[in-house]
């Protein structure tokens, strides 16, 4: 199987080869490159056409890598955050379930702040209770009557 795929490799780059070569003879003639401050001479078609290519090709080579390493550190960024959360779930779970004192448990729910109706709710002690906080006056949010 080894020399099936050294014999494939080795029919590949013959293949280029003769591409490559029939390529280049067929376009032999000269050109002149105009760039923004210099002109090139005469310089066969073939090597301007091989030159661009590899200038894309390096181009985006550069701009893949440049995403990898940021693609890179954006995920060992989260694999830190990742990490320290398992610690803080795997802490948590160690913790009792109830306190080791003589103290009553008492959820995290109850000390809360209270609902609403609770809030609204007129106090025990006070005689006719106070209005609720937040209570319109009788006539309205103007205040006057009518």
């Amino acid at each position: 199987m080894r020399w099936l795929r050294r014999l494939l490799l080795l029919a590949l780059i013959v293949g280029v080869m003769v591409v490559g070569w029939r390529f280049a003879s067929e376009n032999q003639q000269p050109v002149s490159v105009d760039f923004v401050f210099r002109q090139t001479g005469d310089v066969p078609l073939w090597q301007v056409i091989l030159v661009s290519f590899g200038t894309g090709a390096g181009l985006v080579a550069l701009f893949t890598l440049f995403g990898g390493v940021r693609n890179g550190l954006a995920r060992r960024r989260y694999r830190k955050a990742i990490g320290g959360l398992e610690a803080e779930i795997h802490q948590l779970r160690n913790l009792p379930l109830a306190p080791d004192s003589g103290e009553p448990h008492i959820p995290i729910a109850s000390k809360a702040r209270p609902s609403r109706q609770q809030a609204l709710a007129p106090e025990p002690d006070s005689p006719g209770g106070s209005p609720p906080v937040g209570a319109l006056p009788m006539g309205g949010a103007s205040g006057r009557n009518g």
